[in-house]
């Protein structure tokens, strides 16, 4: 009879040779809804940000604008820098919390955001020539066209509408970030 003696680094390293020692994979947990809302509105205001920084980048560099021809692009300025300010509140919440998140979950709250922007842009782009704004149009016959053409070109358009609107003040995060 032969009796081996192994050494605990012996064992260690024969368990490792043989497949059968036990590896842990890092452990993740899944995303609570407030995970899942602020990785969807980074999307929707990172969009939003190009957006905003397309419109500008448009803008003929080679004239002056008047001051009516101004105001607007000062507005686009200001809103750029409020979705900024939203964006790092949302990143403070979100980046630090991911490494222990599984990235499935996160990734899918993106892609719906990609998805809803996309069906929502769309509906919006076929409304624009079915409620054209005329010299002395009306604002809310205006909005009112637009809403219901958008709601049967997309009949979830009121709850997308509500989610897209959700990221422009993060209040819903945890203290406040």
């Amino acid at each position: 009879m032969v009796i081996l003696r192994l050494t605990a680094s012996t064992a260690s390293a024969m368990l490792l040779l043989t497949g059968t020692g036990i590896a842990q994979a890092p452990l993740t947990s899944p995303p609570n809804e407030t995970d899942l809302h602020a990785a969807y509105c980074i999307e929707v205001i990172n969009y939003q940000i190009r957006l905003g920084e397309s419109i500008l980048a448009s803008q003929d560099k080679s004239t002056v604008p008047g001051a009516a021809e101004a105001a607007p692009l000062e507005a686009v300025k200001a809103n750029i820098d409020t979705q900024r300010a939203t964006l790092r509140k949302l990143n403070l919440y979100l980046l630090p919390r991911v490494v222990d998140l599984d990235q499935i979950g996160l990734a899918g709250a993106k892609s719906t955001a990609k998805n809803d922007l996309a069906r929502f842009n769309s509906a919006m782009s076929t409304c624009q020539s079915q409620c054209p704004m005329s010299p002395g149009f009306d604002a809310s016959a205006l909005r009112k066209c637009t809403t219901e053409c958008a709601t049967r070109a997309m009949p979830d358009f009121a709850t997308v509408q509500m989610k897209l609107k959700s990221c422009q003040d993060p209040g819903w995060l945890p203290l406040a970030q």
